[in-house]
């Protein structure tokens, strides 16, 4: 995207940021980033980590120094920017909306309470 915004004519770059194929390229990292989030999720659950806890640097070592959660904080960070790119540049009209790991627990703990 960097090199697109600043090396192509205002109107090459206008058709390839409104391009539906760019679109559903960032759609599909953001269903990426879902499942990571509920990967972390899970693994949140399976180590009983406290219930607000979410994906920052500076929560790292309240998930163990795990690699995976590592990872994880290093594609939530990447896709931050990417996000902050995608609004600025007109990509999409407005980020997509994802759950934050502790909402998926959250909606996971309720439907486990329902069930009950």
């Amino acid at each position: 995207i960097e090199y697109i915004s600043k090396t192509l004519p205002s109107s090459d770059r206008a058709i390839i940021f409104k391009s539906s194929k760019l679109q559903n390229h960032v759609l599909g990292l953001a269903e990426f980033v879902r499942v990571v989030r509920c990967i972390a999720a899970t693994i949140a659950d399976v180590f009983c980590l406290s219930d607000n806890i979410d994906l920052q640097a500076s929560h790292l070592p309240e998930w163990n120094d795990n690699p995976i959660i590592a990872d994880a904080i290093t594609i939530e960070t990447l896709w931050s920017e990417i996000n902050s790119r995608v609004i600025e540049l007109g990509v999409l009209p407005r980020p997509p909306q994802l759950e934050t790991v502790v909402e998926i627990r959250g909606r996971a703990n309720i439907a486990t309470v329902q069930q009950k």
